[in-house]
């Protein structure tokens, strides 16, 4: 999104198309994890991008050797889940999302 401080970057690394990964953060890193735990369609994972939707959660795997304080200097909250969007239906993959918060 334009008011994100990270827009012009994107941009600049992958033009107006920069891809469907969606980082959102939860209350605790157990809440983290029990979202990650109740998808049904989104798969668990410990990388992205494929053609299958994935969950990540970074700060236990793509940062997972670094120090709480080091992943507080990249802003890696253990509070965040990334989601790499693949080809499933988007009515699926929401309900899935949807699903998975009211619980």
């Amino acid at each position: 999104m334009e008011d994100n401080p990270f827009h012009e970057l994107s941009t600049s690394q992958f033009g107006p198309l920069p891809g469907a990964v969606f980082t959102i953060d939860l209350a605790s890193k157990e809440a983290a994890w029990a979202f990650i735990d109740r998808l049904q369609v989104i798969r668990r994972a410990t990388n992205l991008f494929d053609r299958k939707s994935l969950a990540i959660h970074p700060a236990s795997t793509i940062f997972g050797l670094f120090t709480p304080e080091q992943c507080a200097e990249m802003s890696v909250p253990d509070t965040t889940v990334r989601l790499s969007i693949g080809l499933e239906a988007r009515e699926d993959l929401l309900e899935d999302i949807k699903q998975s918060l009211e619980k």
